[in-house]
This record gives structure tokens, C-alpha cells and sequence, in this order.
């Protein structure tokens, strides 16, 4: 069901782990960067779709026999593959800069163009109730964005609401510190990079 998401989480711990000693700015760690964000952003998306379209489809189709371990799987797959994501997001300071905007809606797009062509060529729906023919199924891809671009902007704000309240408190203790000893810190500059 969304395994795609469970391979874009891999992928970015994968590579995360492989560059991790690379610097900041460097191609190979920007990279896993954008994919980080993609894969956090996504997360809204799958995690929202799985508990509030899939899961109760899953639950009222007896066709598919779906086994308790079957459905546990696809739990930990779409609930806590995005929680332990964003998790990460916020430990480690990801930005969600607007720029970096194209790049996870280009890929939502790359999937959802990669979903409507498989379900028209083959005549069978991976996902029940997308068939690409009826309302419901544009209403759910529209839903699908809307999900995503809000996983994008929590980034955003987290970020710059964690930066912002670190920013105070360094400001506070760098005054703190000029009343005692004012030559102390007087070459302080944060560093910063930009993607």
C-alpha cells in the first residue's frame, strides 16, 4: 500500500548515514537534504491517507483477506516510518527553504502521474477507490497535496520557531555574559549555510 514512502524514508536514512561525515555544503549532503525534505514532507500525506482512507477501506473489504500481521505492517510502515522522519527533522535542523518547494511537489506529481498511468493501462485501482475516472479520485490526489504542501510548511515554521526561541536564548546569554566580561564574545557569528 504506500511502500513508496517506506522506500523514500530508507533512502534518505540510507544516504544520511553514508555522508554523514560530509560537509554541510557539499553536493552529496545537499542532496540527501532535499530527499530528507521530501520524504518529511510526503510523510503528512501517507500518514493522514493511511489512517483516514486506506486503513478503514482495508477494514471493511473482505475480498482482500487481509491478515492482523498484514495490517501491523502496514502501521508501522505508514504511522511510524513518518513519526521517526519527523523526528529526525526536528532533531537535526532541517530548514523546508521555499525553494526546496519544487522539488517535493515534483515528486508527488512524478508519483501520482506513475499511479494514474499504471491504474489506466492495466484497468485495476492499487489503491481502493482510485481509478483516476471519478470525482473521488481527483478529490484524494487534491487532498494528497494539500497534505503534503502542509507537511512542508510545518517544517518551515518548526524550524524557524525552534531557530528563533535558540536565537533568543543565545542573545540573552551572550548579554549576560557582556556585563561581566564585555570583550569576551565580541567576535561571536553564527554559522549558517544555505541549499
Amino acid at each position: 500500500i504506500c511502500i513508496w514512502g517506506f522506500f523514500i524514508n530508507l533512502l534518505f536514512l540510507t544516504l544520511s548515514f553514508k555522508f554523514q561525515n560530509a560537509e554541510p555544503s557539499s553536493l552529496s549532503w545537499k542532496i540527501v537534504y532535499i530527499i530528507g525534505e521530501i520524504a518529511a514532507s510526503l510523510a503528512f500525506f501517507i500518514c493522514f491517507s493511511f489512517l483516514g482512507y486506506l486503513l478503514p477501506n482495508i477494514a471493511v473489504d473482505d475480498s482482500a483477506h487481509f491478515k492482523l500481521t498484514d495490517i501491523a505492517l502496514l502501521m508501522i510502515i505508514n504511522i511510524v516510518c513518518p513519526i521517526l522522519i519527523w523526528a529526525d527533522m526536528i532533531f537535526n535542523y532541517f530548514k523546508f527553504p521555499k525553494q526546496h518547494f519544487k522539488f517535493i511537489i515534483g515528486t508527488l506529481t512524478a508519483y501520482m502521474l506513475t499511479l494514474m498511468i499504471y491504474t489506466l493501462s492495466k484497468g485495476q485501482s492499487l489503491y481502493p477507490g482510485i481509478d483516476w475516472k471519478s470525482f473521488g479520485s481527483f478529490f484524494t490526489t487534491g487532498l494528497g497535496y494539500v497534505f503534503t504542501i502542509l507537511g512542508f510548511v510545518f517544517g518551515n515554521l518548526q524550524y524557524r520557531w525552534k531557530v528563533g526561541k535558540e536565537a533568543k536564548d543565545i542573545v540573552t546569554t551572550l548579554q549576560m555574559k557582556e556585563v561581566s566580561s564585555p570583550d569576551k564574545f565580541s567576535n561571536y557569528h553564527p554559522i549558517s549555510f544555505e541549499i
